[in-house]
C-alpha cells in the first residue's frame, strides 16, 4: 500500500482553508480583469479595413490533362525530329505494359 498518501491525518482543515484561499485569490483576479475591461474580446474597431496586398499576377496551375497534352505534343516533336535525322532515336523505356 501507499502509506505516504494517507499520512496527513491532521492536515484536513488546513488543506481546506488553503484551497478556499487559492480559489478566492483566483476569483479576485477574475473580478479585477473583468472590471478593467480586458475580458471584452469583441471590441469595436474604428480603423481602416484590412486589405491584403495584391499579387502582380496569379500563378496558373496546369491540370493533368493539360500536362499530358503538352507531353504528347513534345514527344511528337521529338519523334518527328528523329525521323528527319535531327536527333538520334531515343530508346523506349520498359513499362508495366511492355
Amino acid at each position: 500500500m501507499i502509506s505516504g498518501a494517507a499520512a496527513g491525518k491532521g492536515i484536513g482543515l488546513f488543506a481546506l482553508v488553503e484551497g478556499v484561499l487559492f480559489v478566492a485569490i483566483l476569483f479576485l483576479g477574475l473580478v479585477y480583469v473583468w472590471a478593467k475591461g480586458d475580458l471584452d474580446w469583441v471590441l469595436s474597431y474604428s480603423g481602416p479595413r484590412y486589405q491584403p496586398k495584391t499579387v502582380g499576377r496569379r500563378v496558373h496551375v496546369a491540370k493533368v490533362a493539360e500536362i499530358e497534352a503538352d507531353m504528347a505534343e513534345q514527344l511528337a516533336r521529338v519523334r518527328e525530329m528523329e525521323r528527319n535525322g535531327e536527333l538520334e532515336p531515343i530508346p523506349e523505356f520498359p513499362t508495366a505494359e511492355n
